[in-house]
């Protein structure tokens, strides 16, 4: 396929039918919807977390709490990670599912494996930021509409509408 195509903000099958290079509007949507729902569950870990440790200084059982504020991080860490890994395999995130758009391997049209989305969204991402996330404003002057962990991967994020 050629690079025209991806030009002109088409992807066409092995995907069954032709997709469109998401917007940089609705890639910030996304990301937004990404930060909403990794903040609630972080708040909810520390609202627990604070009543917890207000319990702690319980005489004779506050140790129970202070194990269970521990026990509390680790299921946000654990349901945050479980999150991440359920939406990658499937080549997207939380908030590109929601605005129907996922992330495929620029040259072979397909689905990225959960590798690479954990390179593209680990590393990838915090190279895009580093520098005055000059990753992420990449997106908004490239033709194919790639930020830098979108390149990391040879990715780019297409409409599955």
């Amino acid at each position: 396929m050629s690079n025209s195509n991806f030009n002109n903000y088409l992807n066409p099958a092995p995907l069954h039918g032709q997709y469109t290079i998401a917007d940089p509007g609705k890639r910030f949507l996304a990301y937004l919807l990404d930060f909403v729902l990794y903040f609630a569950v972080s708040a909810v870990a520390g609202i627990a977390s604070v009543i917890l440790g207000f319990l702690a200084v319980i005489p004779l059982i506050g140790w129970i709490f202070v194990i269970l504020t521990v026990l509390v991080y680790i299921a946000a860490f654990a349901a945050a990670i479980w999150l991440q890994v359920r939406y990658w395999k499937n080549s997207t995130s939380f908030g590109k599912s929601i605005m129907k758009m996922k992330v495929v391997s620029k040259d072979a049209q397909a689905d990225l494996s959960l590798g690479s989305m954990a390179l593209r969204e680990i590393i990838g991402k915090m190279v895009s930021g580093c520098i005055c996330s000059l990753g992420y404003i990449w997106i908004l002057i490239d033709p194919d509409k790639q930020g830098w962990h979108d390149k990391i991967v040879s990715s780019v994020v297409v409409v599955v509408e």
